[in-house]
Order: C-alpha cells, then sequence, then structure tokens
C-alpha cells in the first residue's frame, strides 16, 4: 500500500552503479504524493442571495473533511466581494483558486515577502438567478403573443416575457456606498449594472417544485405587501416576474451533474448537494430530471438541504399570493413529490454502494488517512472530551455510507420560512407521516434550535416497544389450544352482582407452538418476538402480540424510536444557553440570577416565532423526531449574529425607497424647508399689519418665478413666500425639499438601518454545523485523476455552476445571462410545467386546485407588541368577473389549466 506521508521522489536510488566514481551522494528528497479528494460539494443559494455563506461553508468543510478523514491538505479558496465600484456595481462573490498575500512588516527599501497560494477543495459554488429581457424584445414577444391568443387552432400558446430591464442613471453616495446607476426591471425589483439579480426578488420565492413553472407572487396578498411592507420596514413586495428563471436553475444543475459524471465516466466520483433556502427545491427538482433521465437516470449521491422553503400544506395566506384562478399544488402532491424524490434518491443508486463504497480502497487510495493521532480530542457539548478509534472500533462513526441519503436540517428559530405565507420545512420540521411513507430510511433530519444540543445519538432514551399482533381462527389452531382449553381455564368474578370472564391468556407452551406454525408469517410481519396471547370470541379465536424488530420501529413507528421534539424542552434550551452567556458578560459575575433569567426570557422571545411584529406563524411541533446520526463532536447550536450590510444589500434598500410607494417617501416629498433671505428688489417693500396675515402673502406670479430663477437649487419649487412684519427687507420662504436634500435623508436612512439577522442562514453561517456535522454527512469515495497540481476539470465544472462567468461553457447560462432570453424547452415550459418538469406517479405529482373568490382579506400591520392594527383590502367582484370571463373564453378547450393564460389587457406593465 502507498504510503501517502512517507513516499519518496521518483528520483530516489539506493544504488551507485553506473556513476562516476568522482561524483557524490545522489542528492534525494521526499515528497508529498497527492492525495484524492474524497468528493465534490456542489453548493446553491437561495433568493435574493449572492452565495453569502460559500466562503464560511467552504472553509469549514474542508475543516470538517481533513478532521474525517485524518488529512491536513484540503485546503478552502479565497473569497472576495467583486465589482462593488460605482462605475460598475453589480456585486457577487468571487471565488479564487490561487492567489498570493503578503507577510510580514518589510520596511522599505526592502520588498515586501509574498506567499502563493493554491486552494484544493471539493467545494463548486453554484450560482443563478434572474435576468430581464430588453424592452425591444419584451414588446416583440408581447405582440407575437397576441397573435397567437387570436389563434384557435393553438391549444397552448407559447407566453411571452412578462418583464423587461429599466437602464436608469442614478447618481447616489453615502459613507457605506456608491453607484451611477438604479437599474430595475418593470416592477421595480432592483437588477445591477448587467442587469441581474442573483437568486432574483425575495418575494418571489416558492413552496413547492410546480409553481417554478408559474407566475410570479401577486395576487392579494402581493397588493397588500407592496403597501404593507414598507411600513413593516421588510423587503418591500413588487408584482413579480414569471418565475421560470427558477426551472431554469434546475436545468443547469441537473446538466452540470451529468457533465461531471460524464467527465469521470467509470469512476462514479460521490456528488454531494449543499442546499439552501429556495436552492432546496431547485435541487429536489434537478434530481427529479436525473432520475426521470432516459439514457441514464442517476441523481446526486448525498443531498443536503438547510432552511428549506418546501411546505408540504398550502396555507390561507399562500393562496392570497396567487390572482384568481391561478393553481395550488394540493397537499397530496406536494407529499407524494418529496416522498418520490426522497426514495428517487435511494432507489437508483443501486450497487454504487457496494461498488463505490468501500473502506479498505479509500485507505488504500489515501481517501483516508492511516496516521493516527493519539493525542487528538473531541470536545462534547457537555464539556466532556473523548478519543476515538477511527480505524478500528469507531469508524463507523466517521466512515458511515451516506449515499443515496437526504439530510433535512431545520431551525425552529428561523423567521423567514416561518413567515405566514410559507411555513416551510426548514422550520417546522417534518412531520412523522412523511418518514414512514418513504420507502427505505434515507431520509435523515436534523434540528438547530438555539441552546439545544446538535449531533448527539438520536435513539431515544427509551425506546418504546410497538406490538404487532396476529389473529387466529379456530381451524388454524395449532394441538395444543383448543376451545376446551379455553373452557377449563376460564374463570370469572363477580362485580356488582355481575359475573365478569376474565382473560384466558396462552401458556409459554402454546406460545412456542404458534411461533412454530406461523413462523413465516411472523417473518413477514418482521416480528422480533412474540410477547403474549389470549383467546377471543368464547375461545374460537386467539390473538397473539409480537414485538417488531428494530428495522422495522425505526422505518414505520419512528417516533416510538427516536428522540422526540418538544417546543417547551427547546425554550428551555434557549434560556439556559442564553443564562450561560449573559452571566459571562458580567465583571465579577456580580449579577443575580432574577436578573440573569429575566434577560433571557426577552432575549429568547425574540427569537422565537409567532409573534405579530415579524408576521411568523407559531412553531407547534406533531410528533417531530430527530433521526440524524451520531457525530464524532456533538455542539450546543447557537443563532447567527448581524455581520454588517453589504454594499448589495443598502443598494437594494435604497431602490425599494426609490421606487415603491411608501409612507417613508412620500413624508420626505412632503416636507417643506423655511428659509429667511433678504428682499429682492423685484419684491417691493410692503407695510404688514400684525394681525392681517394673509396680507403677508407673496401671490404675484412672475415675481415668485423670478425668486425661484434666482435660487437654482430650490429643484422642486417654492410652496409660499411671505412679507415678515417688522422685517422691510427681509422675506420668508418655503420651498420644497431639494433632490439633493431627499437623495441625502434616504442615504442616511439607508445608512442607519440596523443590521438584524432573521436567522434564516443561522446553519450555513454557523462555524461549527459544517465542520462537525455537514461534513460527517457528505458521501465520500474517490475522485481520480484531480489533485493539488491539476485541478482543471475541476475548475471547467466551477464554471459551468457560475451564471455570471462569460466563458461558462454552458451557452443557455450564457445567453440567459447576457440577453435574458431561455431556452426553447424551458420558454415553451412557462405555465406548461408538464413541458419540461419530471412528472408521474414516482416523480413530481403535479396534483392542484385553483384559488377561489375571496371579497376581502384582514391582516395584522402594526408593529406595536401590546394590540393590533389591521388593514382591510377589498375586491372589486364586478371587475374580477369580468376577467375570469375573457380568461375562461381562452381556455374553453382545456378547463384544467393550472394557470390562467394572460390576456393582453391583463399582462402587468407600467
Amino acid at each position: 500500500m502507498t504510503d501517502f506521508d512517507n513516499l519518496k521522489g521518483n528520483n530516489i536510488s539506493v544504488s551507485t552503479t553506473g556513476l562516476p566514481l568522482e561524483s557524490g551522494a545522489m542528492l534525494t528528497s521526499n515528497v508529498d504524493a497527492p492525495r484524492p479528494l474524497p468528493c465534490v460539494v456542489i453548493l446553491i443559494h437561495g433568493v435574493n442571495d449572492a452565495g453569502e455563506a460559500f466562503e464560511n461553508l467552504d472553509k469549514m468543510i474542508c475543516k470538517g473533511l481533513n478532521r474525517r478523514l485524518g488529512r491536513k491538505d484540503l485546503k478552502p479558496n479565497k473569497w472576495r466581494w467583486a465589482k462593488t465600484s460605482a462605475d460598475d456595481f453589480s456585486p457577487r462573490i468571487e471565488m479564487l483558486t490561487e492567489w498570493q498575500e503578503t507577510v510580514g512588516r518589510i520596511e522599505p527599501p526592502f520588498a515586501p515577502k509574498t506567499v502563493k497560494h493554491k486552494s484544493y477543495s471539493p467545494i463548486i459554488p453554484f450560482t443563478w438567478g434572474y435576468r430581464p429581457v430588453d424592452e425591444d424584445t419584451y414588446k416583440q414577444e408581447l405582440i407575437a403573443y397576441c397573435k397567437r391568443l387570436q389563434d384557435d387552432n393553438i391549444e397552448d400558446p407559447e407566453l411571452p416575457y412578462d418583464s423587461y430591464l429599466i437602464d436608469r442613471d442614478c447618481h447616489f453616495k453615502t459613507k457605506n456606498i456608491e453607484v451611477n446607476k438604479l437599474n430595475c426591471d418593470k416592477f421595480g425589483n432592483w437588477i445591477d449594472y448587467l442587469y441581474q439579480r442573483n437568486g432574483g426578488p425575495f418575494a418571489n420565492a416558492t413552496t413547492c417544485i410546480p409553481d417554478m413553472y408559474g407566475p410570479g407572487m401577486a395576487g392579494l396578498l402581493g397588493y397588500v405587501g407592496k403597501k404593507i411592507t414598507p411600513i413593516l420596514g421588510g423587503d418591500v413586495s413588487y408584482d413579480n416576474p414569471h418565475r421560470i428563471y427558477y426551472a431554469f436553475a434546475a436545468h443547469r444543475l441537473a446538466k452540470l451533474i451529468k457533465q461531471i459524471r460524464k467527465d469521470t465516466e467509470g469512476q462514479d466520483i460521490p456528488i454531494n448537494i449543499v442546499a439552501h433556502s429556495q436552492g432546496t427545491i431547485i435541487t429536489m427538482l434537478a434530481n427529479l430530471i436525473l432520475a426521470n433521465d432516459k439514457d441514464k437516470p442517476l441523481p446526486a449521491d448525498c443531498v443536503i438541504l438547510a432552511h428549506s422553503p418546501y411546505a408540504f400544506e398550502p396555507t390561507y395566506a399562500e393562496e392570497t399570493s396567487k390572482d384568481l384562478g391561478m393553481g395550488v399544488q394540493s397537499k397530496y402532491g406536494r407529499e407524494q413529490t418529496f416522498i418520490n424524490f426522497v426514495d428517487q434518491m435511494y432507489n437508483l443508486q443501486g450497487a454504487r454502494r457496494s461498488k463505490f463504497f468501500k473502506l479498505d480502497d479509500l485507505i488504500k487510495t489515501g481517501v483516508i488517512n492511516t496516521t493516527v493521532n493519539d493525542n487528538e480530542i473531541y470536545t462534547q457539548a457537555d464539556g466532556t472530551k473523548k478519543q476515538y478509534d477511527r480505524l478500528g472500533d469507531d469508524k463507523e462513526l466517521f466512515y458511515r455510507d451516506n449515499f443515496g441519503k437526504v439530510y433535512q436540517y431545520f431551525s425552529p428559530n428561523d423567521q423567514v420560512v416561518s413567515l405566514s405565507n410559507v411555513q416551510g420545512m426548514g422550520w417546522q420540521g417534518i412531520h412523522e407521516e412523511i418518514f414512514v411513507n418513504c420507502k427505505n430510511q434515507n431520509l435523515k433530519q436534523r434540528i438547530f434550535s438555539h441552546g439545544h444540543i446538535a449531533g448527539n445519538d438520536p435513539i431515544g432514551k427509551n425506546v418504546s416497544p410497538v406490538l404487532g399482533y396476529l389473529h387466529i381462527t379456530e381451524k388454524d389452531y395449532p394441538s395444543n389450544i383448543s376451545v376446551k382449553d379455553y373452557k377449563q381455564r376460564l374463570k370469572a368474578i363477580v362485580s356488582d352482582n355481575k359475573n365478569i370472564e376474565l382473560d384466558v391468556m396462552l401458556l409459554p407452551e402454546q406460545l412456542a407452538s404458534i411461533s412454530e406454525k406461523f413462523s413465516e408469517k411472523l417473518i413477514i410481519e418482521k416480528a422480533e418476538s412474540i410477547d403474549y396471547g389470549m383467546y377471543t370470541r368464547n375461545g374460537h379465536a386467539v390473538k397473539v402480540f409480537f414485538s417488531y424488530n428494530i428495522e422495522t420501529i425505526k422505518k414505520y413507528f419512528p417516533s416510538a424510536y427516536y428522540e422526540i421534539v418538544v417546543a417547551e424542552n427547546l425554550d428551555s434550551d434557549c434560556k439556559k444557553q442564553q443564562i450561560n452567556n449573559n452571566f459571562k458578560k458580567y465583571p465579577n459575575r456580580s449579577v443575580s440570577y432574577d436578573k440573569l433569567e429575566s434577560e433571557a426570557k426577552s432575549q429568547c422571545s425574540k427569537l422565537r416565532t409567532g409573534r405579530i411584529i415579524t408576521g411568523t406563524a407559531k412553531f407547534e411541533p406533531k410528533l417531530l423526531f430527530i433521526n440524524g446520526e451520531l457525530v464524532p463532536e456533538t455542539m450546543i447550536y447557537t443563532v447567527d449574529q448581524p455581520k454588517g450590510k453589504t454594499a448589495l444589500s443598502r443598494a437594494i434598500h435604497y431602490n425599494d425607497i426609490y421606487n415603491s410607494d411608501n409612507l417613508f417617501f412620500e413624508n420626505i416629498e412632503k416636507k417643506v424647508i423655511n428659509q429667511i433671505i433678504d428682499r429682492p428688489d423685484y419684491i417691493p417693500e410692503k407695510i404688514i399689519y400684525p394681525f392681517d396675515s394673509s396680507s403677508a402673502l407673496i401671490t404675484n406670479k412672475l415675481q415668485l418665478k423670478k425668486l425661484l430663477d434666482d435660487h437654482p437649487e430650490w429643484d422642486r419649487g417654492i410652496e409660499s413666500a411671505r412679507y415678515i412684519p417688522r422685517m422691510a427687507n427681509k422675506i420668508s420662504v418655503n420651498y420644497c425639499k431639494t433632490q439633493e436634500q431627499i437623495k441625502t435623508e434616504i442615504g442616511k436612512k439607508v445608512d442607519d438601518e440596523a443590521d438584524i439577522s432573521s436567522h434564516h442562514s443561522g446553519i450555513t453561517n454557523s462555524l461549527e454545523v459544517p465542520a462537525k456535522i455537514m461534513a460527517y454527512d457528505l458521501a465520500i469515495g474517490v475522485v481520480k485523476e484531480i489533485n493539488p497540481n491539476n485541478q482543471g476539470t475541476l475548475n471547467s465544472w466551477r464554471a459551468q455552476a457560475d451564471w455570471h462567468n462569460p466563458y461558462n461553457p454552458d451557452s443557455e447560462t450564457v445567453e440567459y445571462a447576457k440577453s435574458g432570453k431561455l431556452p426553447k424547452e424551458l420558454k415553451r415550459a412557462m405555465n406548461y410545467p408538464s413541458k419540461h418538469m419530471p412528472e408521474g406517479e414516482e416523480l413530481v405529482v403535479n396534483d392542484f386546485y385553483h384559488v377561489e373568490l375571496e371579497t376581502k382579506v384582514t391582516i395584522p400591520i402594526s408593529k406595536s407588541p401590546f394590540f393590533v392594527v389591521t388593514a382591510e383590502v377589498k375586491i372589486n367582484i364586478t371587475d374580477i368577473i369580468k376577467k375570469l370571463k375573457k380568461l375562461n373564453k381562452k381556455n374553453k378547450k382545456n378547463k384544467k389549466k393550472q394557470w390562467p393564460l394572460p390576456t393582453r389587457d391583463l399582462i402587468r406593465s407600467n
């Protein structure tokens, strides 16, 4: 076996034969043989996200894999923000695989010392987003669509692009940001200088797969959102573009995985996906696309879903985010689609587990380092220290087979996927029925709640016994069971003057006879052992109870086997964590327990969902259990803290204020400023009487026009001017706040806005989760022909995963990033999921119903925790019925369309 730690170079020789006598000893050197990568890990972000957690995930996954495999050579990439200058403001996070750094302090005239670095990381960052077309394309598409609508021979007219870019010069500078443009789409959604937006608008996220082929968020919730969210201080909601760019992202991800398989044909390297937020639903669709591939159906090898908005049941709030007549995927459709995804991930792995995951091969190829550090310590969540034999008794703990697994990471503290119109599984977890209906035990769930231990043994402290039973009638009795035996052993007691017959229990030898006679039946029923039995029906039948084996309990009765999540326990964990944290902050530890407890309660209440101020739902777990495997080093999870607003988030915030019809902007515009100035000669002197206010007004239009011409800085006009009593040479002018002053005030609001955390990226931003837990949940194997000195193939995959990269080898991605134009198969799938989405009883179950008519809705709009102010929005029923008739006229041929086709007057435009 190759010794990867002491391998000598090829120029080593132990013989001097053939060398000149005068030659000295041959120089030798030891070189490290490069170890192969253990896998690749595709990272995918969510909506309105530039991949801000990628750097942390890269660092911590490399750190965790090094520890898991006993290595030191995996090295993360360098990450930095790029394109943030005022002349080129298209912020994105750039990954460098090679870079150099200055080390030490060197005084002139000596040149600074630089060190060159090269990464060796399994990470492939996958980015995606939204890019509207230009206005000319939009208009041409609209004209062509209207013609298709008029053609009765076209049953499913292809939809037009419903948005276009607006290029807008707008210099804006504060202490934190400077831009020269404020581009947006026709709905007012911010886009960068290249007319792109990573992850698309925040409000356009979905909770299921079919919606990624449908219209953007609108409906009653969309209308109310535009009016209310500025008041509440959240992300502003506009009308939103068609969501087809999500489906395109899944299409690209599936193509990337196929390309990796093609480039490594014969190796079948482990491909993992770590997905966050909306990226989790894109990941599900991509893998179902791969599962439906007719040539080589094979999805990724392991998937980790964090903070997922995928919802198993559509909420009323979600329905109100859709226009009248729009389709909503049913509870059955959502549940069965997810179950199918989990099953396909397992089923299509087939023989790959035994072929590509062999511990001996991982050792021989150098993936696992056999050099053991006897002093290596693993500190547990409770502070205890542990040591492991990772190549011996504890190898299953370190090198478990994760092929075909789906890991669900959820956090009850998440204040985004707990929103009333989302309520995703990344917040509330996955309930027991889903686990039971998955055919295999490859769905694993982990909870990350503030103060709660993560990564500990998932087996419940007291595994509950689960009993099944056999009902055997008299004709099938063994020889030692009979009606006669029943009658002989029957006893009764007298209670309330009534004879009550006692159960006649079967004797041990009778149970043994049943066990022997019905052995095959008991095997089929997955019985572990017969516990007891009794006669029924006056001795003409018996009922025998047996214990299920452990595997059956884990699969069909997981709540009896695994640790159960209880909301009250999570509150207790949070309080305990905060008390410990707060105690450390006081000097000399001089603080009462009552004060610590009071502070902790207040802090934990802010982490709890279900409050009016956040518009979130209340976390109420129903038989939620944690079955993620034990890891070597457990941890106490703590929510992420604010890291400071980025220039990107500030630019979007400024755009939201600039474009939105909200009270803040309106109030600024209404403000006037009073200024006392010298009276110009063209305004004659006038005596003003103290009690005659009307005579003080200057009303001459020519005089006012001249006054405005003399003061070009008052670019929004003069509201009024008047004489001042006893000040003959002065006048008072009220002028509208200038554009510059408005811009300054908005800039101050943007700069001063406090950075808060919604804890929606708490798992991916954690400094511990990716290293201590996620790295152990990845599928590992051997990635041949890629090493620290030969990463060309790996970098080509990274180029294909980056939708911004002009050298992306995928022409469809390059075209979309440049023009907003989609591939034909995706364009034709707008509102027609079946033209691209993998549908079927074992794939996406597209079962849906339509949103019905509502006349009004009441929602909370108050920030006060003490009382609720509501806004009631009424719908004009007459107008809606007229519009519905127009929609139905085109849809007569197919009354079950998932979404009504937009007609010309219904296509949202400026």
